[in-house]
């Protein structure tokens, strides 16, 4: 008589593991797939002058350009409302 070192699985317990390691696969992937969308609907836009903005701030090359650019574009806004603020006042 030989002694067998390997545990004996009974026939009907052979066929579970495999079918539930693939629900459980299964319920992995639908969990995964049903959460994965929530953070792109809920992302907010940002406005050309906030992307320049970042861009601005950060050390890749032409970044200071960018910066400098948007400094220019203020004070050009600040002079225009300043010679609107002279020219209604002009009027009357």
């Amino acid at each position: 008589m030989k002694l067998d070192s390997t545990p004996r699985i009974p026939a009907r317990a052979r066929g579970r593991r495999p079918l539930a390691l693939h629900v459980l696969s299964a319920l992995a992937a639908l969990l995964v797939a049903g959460c994965s969308g929530h953070g792109a609907s809920s992302r907010r836009e940002l406005t050309q002058r906030q992307r320049d903005s970042v861009l601005g701030a950060s050390a890749i090359p032409g970044a200071f350009t960018v910066k400098r650019a948007l400094s220019e574009s203020d004070r050009a806004s600040r002079q225009a409302a300043s010679f609107d603020v002279q020219v209604d006042s002009l009027g009357n």
